[in-house]
């Protein structure tokens, strides 16, 4: 059995932070912890997007330069045929709830990220997503997600 955790946009965007901050610096110590116990941490590639994208925007060139040391060294988690199609059934299921976690004309990040989650490793693996907003990804059924401070 194996231990993912896939990092959402937030989680990323703090990493690339300046590391003079407390709580990057608490996050910094808290992703060698998680290496430190054998747990794979990925950044999946529908995460990496939308915090680049704001990056690019906002002219960060430090965050991206942080946010490419990253790239170098925790794996990706692609956006697979099987994620897209487990996707696209969570953002029907939680919009059919009347639960929507995103405009109905957008993409709905949080349903890749879940699409993405549900199917990374193989059967009897443990996936929990690190996020500032359990609240929306919480609503996906199956999908385990916490804030970084409560995965240990």
């Amino acid at each position: 059995m194996k231990r993912y955790v896939p990092l959402d946009t937030g989680i990323i965007g703090l990493l690339c932070s300046s590391p003079m901050i407390q709580e990057v610096a608490d996050c910094r110590a808290w992703i060698y912890r998680m290496i430190a116990i054998k747990t794979s941490v990925v950044l999946p590639d529908v995460t990496v997007y939308e915090a680049r994208r704001e990056m690019i925007r906002a002219g960060a060139t430090v965050k991206l330069t942080r946010l490419g040391d990253l790239l170098k060294v925790f794996g990706r988690a692609p956006v697979t045929p099987d994620a897209w199609q487990k996707a696209d059934e969570f953002w029907a299921l939680v919009r059919s709830a009347g639960r929507p976690t995103a405009d109905p004309h957008a993409l709905d990040g949080d349903a890749i990220l879940a699409g993405v989650a549900a199917t990374i490793g193989a059967r009897g693996d443990v996936v929990t997503i690190a996020t500032s907003n359990v609240g929306h990804l919480a609503t996906f059924p199956g999908i385990d997600a916490r804030r970084w401070e409560a995965i240990s």
